[in-house]
């Protein structure tokens, strides 16, 4: 035809190949299926819109497999249960649980447990001054937290025979070493556990005069509700009353707390 015997059509050749559908060069032309373009054309149209509607169920199937596109980190994790209020309310059921079946105290500074109901004998104690009292010269308040703290309160150190610090008084720090000091943290430990003797009391489990330490155990799970401290940091993070120091419970204390 004129068109491929022009002399600008014939310059093109140095750049492009042409190719006729009869020179066995199919690759360059549609198949020839019979049917009309434009129906061949819907028919492609049609495939590629079920397609994309296909994409979204892909794609969720795809991040389920790979949990949320890669492995969830222990740092995730962590952080999405510490926002969970399901889990912040299970913590406290859970630790008063452990409180009653294990028996025995969870921190360092702990005593030897007195699980056999054995009543202990309390010994009084010389000092500089020629005096004798309930605590040794060398005794302080404990700095543990707020479970063992109430423990010793009720039942002293049976190992080293440490009368119970609530049967404590005045003249037992009238010693240098809690001359100063003694009454006053005596008074404020004495008003944090009042809070958890009352709140036991309120559920039927009373502390008693003399306890062995599983007992005090078993009373602080009932009463540690007694103690009005948001179990939440001001950060949202989980807040475990039960191993924090007594004193710092002291401080989270609401201010008209009675």
């Amino acid at each position: 035809t004129p068109l491929f015997t022009n002399a600008r059509v014939m310059e093109l050749k140095q750049h492009v190949r042409i190719a006729m559908p009869w020179d066995d060069h199919a690759i360059y032309f549609a198949e020839a299926t019979g049917l009309m373009p434009c129906h061949v054309q819907l028919n492609n149209q049609k495939r590629m819109e079920k397609k994309i509607d296909e994409l979204p169920s892909r794609f969720e199937r795809l991040l389920d497999e790979r949990q949320m596109n890669g492995p969830i980190t222990l740092a995730q994790m962590q952080k999405l249960v510490d926002r969970s209020p399901v889990v912040n309310g299970l913590v406290q059921t859970v630790n008063s649980m452990k409180v009653m079946l294990e028996g025995r105290l969870p921190t360092a500074d702990s005593t030897t447990v007195n699980t056999q109901g054995a009543r202990p004998n309390y010994d009084v104690f010389p000092h500089p001054d020629g005096k004798r009292r309930r605590i040794p010269d060398d005794w302080d308040f404990p700095k543990g937290t707020l479970q063992s703290t109430y423990v010793s309160w009720h039942c002293g150190d049976p190992a080293r025979k440490i009368s119970p610090i609530k049967l404590l008084d005045n003249r037992d720090f009238s010693a240098v070493k809690l001359k100063t000091r003694g009454k006053r943290t005596h008074t404020e430990l004495k008003r944090l556990m009042g809070f958890i003797d009352k709140a036991a009391r309120d559920k039927g489990v009373p502390p008693k005069g003399e306890m062995t330490q599983s007992e005090a155990q078993h009373c602080f799970s009932y009463g540690l509700q007694g103690i009005e401290v948001s179990l939440q940091t001001p950060k949202g993070r989980p807040r475990d009353v039960t191993n924090l120091k007594w004193q710092s419970v002291l401080k989270f204390l609401p201010k008209n707390s009675t």
